[in-house]
């Protein structure tokens, strides 16, 4: 029996934190939408520890488009919270643990310079007595905290059919997507337009494969520390989140071009006794896994419509800014796709018109 046709307004490949906030967005604008994704668990964003900071630790600077996401970034997810009667936000200071005498000068004179008073206190509280003595002090930064990345997309997913936005979970056929009288088609599926927010997965899609990506293996621990009072995240190249119970999320390693996701013993080694070096305490290790970052060669995620293929867009590379980035360029990316606004151009694909094959 041939399956009944589903007509949308627009198709979008991969409900990670791109799709699902971008699927959100357009929802709230009247469209229709019909989601594939293949629920791979170890994508970037089931895996993601969902940290929001405004700061870059290197050379001690703001965030991109940082004075637009904070404080927002926490009222975007909190209104789902409130809307879906659940929780996966939290706002929580951090704790930046310098290494020498030059952070503790460079972030020093940050603090005072203007705009940044918001987002750091250099009186920061004092660490607690059981913890190993700093060396070099710390700062505290406000405005930082962690969405549960995996809660907030599952919250979602449950919420879908209340939104007019279907779901089904498969792997995408890229051979069997097809345009016809500017309709594209897809199995059973007719859209006026599809998106690709795969993440990873754009690394085997014959349209966007021209776009320049760089990916990164990365290691997260979920461990546990006791007599550590759970009041900060901790910080200093690597990093500590509380999540209650005396455990922590913890993180994160690089592995330059490695796309294994087979997590090895050393790696989760090495983050633990990064861990003790710092906090001064015994951190037993309770789970372990590595994921791969769709990492973007220019640092700036990709919007934008297919330089050849009318009605085929590409929404990539957040990267570990993503649980920031997307309350703000979900909403930017649904309005250009309604209302034709423009597209900031550092992220319009347009710039890299010139690597797609003639």
């Amino acid at each position: 029996m041939t399956e009944k046709t589903i007509n949308v307004d627009f198709l979008i490949v991969g409900a990670g934190i791109a799709g699902t906030t971008l699927a959100l967005e357009l929802s709230k604008l009247n469209q229709s939408i019909l989601m594939i994704d293949n629920n791979y668990p170890l994508s970037s964003s089931r895996v993601a520890a969902g940290l929001i900071s405004p700061m870059v630790p290197r050379n001690v600077r703001k965030t991109w488009k940082c004075d637009e996401i904070f404080p927002h970034v926490f009222e975007y997810y909190q209104a789902f919270e409130k809307e879906w009667n659940t929780s996966f936000m939290e706002v929580i200071p951090s704790l930046q643990i310098h290494k020498n005498l030059r952070q503790v000068h460079n972030w020093t004179i940050r603090a005072g310079e203007p705009g940044f008073d918001k987002y750091l206190n250099i009186h920061a509280p004092q660490l607690p007595a059981c913890m190993k003595p700093l060396n070099f002090d710390c700062i505290e930064v406000l405005q930082t905290g962690r969405l549960d990345v995996f809660k907030f997309l599952e919250t979602a997913k449950s919420h879908f059919s209340n939104k007019n936005i279907h779901y089904i979970e498969e792997a995408f056929n890229y051979e069997e997507l097809k345009q016809s009288n500017s309709v594209w088609n897809y199995k059973h599926i007719q859209a006026s337009k599809v998106i690709f927010a795969e993440g990873l997965g754009i690394l085997e899609n014959p349209f966007f494969q021209y776009l320049p990506f760089n990916p990164s293996g990365g290691d997260i621990v979920k461990v546990e520390i006791q007599n550590i009072p759970q009041t900060h995240i901790l910080k200093k190249k690597e990093w500590l989140i509380p999540v209650g119970n005396d455990q922590w999320i913890g993180g994160s390693t690089y592995h330059s071009n490695d796309l294994s996701v087979n997590p090895e013993q050393k790696d989760a080694d090495w983050l633990i006794q990064e861990f003790e070096s710092w906090v001064g305490q015994p951190v037993k290790l309770l789970s372990h896994v590595k994921g791969i970052r769709p990492t973007v060669a220019e640092r700036r995620p990709y919007l934008g419509q297919h330089p050849n293929l009318n009605n085929l867009f590409v929404y990539n590379g957040l990267g570990s800014k993503g649980s920031s980035l997307a309350s703000i360029l979900s909403k930017h990316y649904a309005e250009h796709l309604i209302q034709q606004t423009e597209i900031d151009a550092e992220l319009d694909i347009n710039q890299f018109n010139y690597l797609v094959s003639k």
